[in-house]
């Protein structure tokens, strides 16, 4: 039964994402089975826990993430996976909060997935505010893209897809 949970315990992914990584068989049992839904966003339908899903996990089954929480985690594992290939480690990565931690060569980067027009992101946790640099990942269009001292906004197009 943890098979199908696999999904979003290493995603979130969208559908597409979903069945290239596990196959349409793994996919198809955990909508069938009220494991996994579909939740849609800009960038298309995101696979999260449904009701039989979140109650394996230990969780209240009444409760759907908001669909832009599910964009900003889903851009910040794409990002985390782009950086991955490019030798980075990741030393945290949080799905619930979108934003991770990596390291390649003493470098840190801390990515976070969407900010709050007029906040700045300030780590509060120890490990995060050790990083030297900060990439903010915001919405196409929201306005935001400049370079700072240590930090960088980077915009991303959420279009279907």
């Amino acid at each position: 039964m943890r098979e199908p949970l696999r999904i979003w315990e290493e995603g979130p992914f969208t559908l597409a994402e979903a069945l290239a990584r596990y196959g349409e068989p793994t996919v198809s049992r955990a909508l069938e089975e009220g494991i996994l839904k579909v939740v849609g966003t800009r960038l298309g339908g995101v696979l999260v826990p449904a009701g039989r899903g979140r109650v394996l996990l230990g969780k209240t089954r009444y409760y759907t993430p908001r669909p832009s929480a599910l964009e900003n985690a889903l851009l910040v594992r794409r990002h985390m996976e782009g950086m991955v290939r490019e030798g980075y480690q990741v030393l945290r990565y949080d799905r619930d909060r979108a934003r991770a931690l990596l390291e390649r060569n003493g470098e840190r980067v801390l990515v976070l997935g969407g900010v709050r027009r007029g906040s700045r992101p300030q780590p509060k946790d120890p490990l995060e505010a050790t990083a030297n640099r900060v990439v903010v990942l915001v919405p196409e269009g929201h306005g935001l893209v400049r370079r700072r001292r240590r930090v960088e906004f980077q915009e991303v197009p959420v279009g279907s897809g």
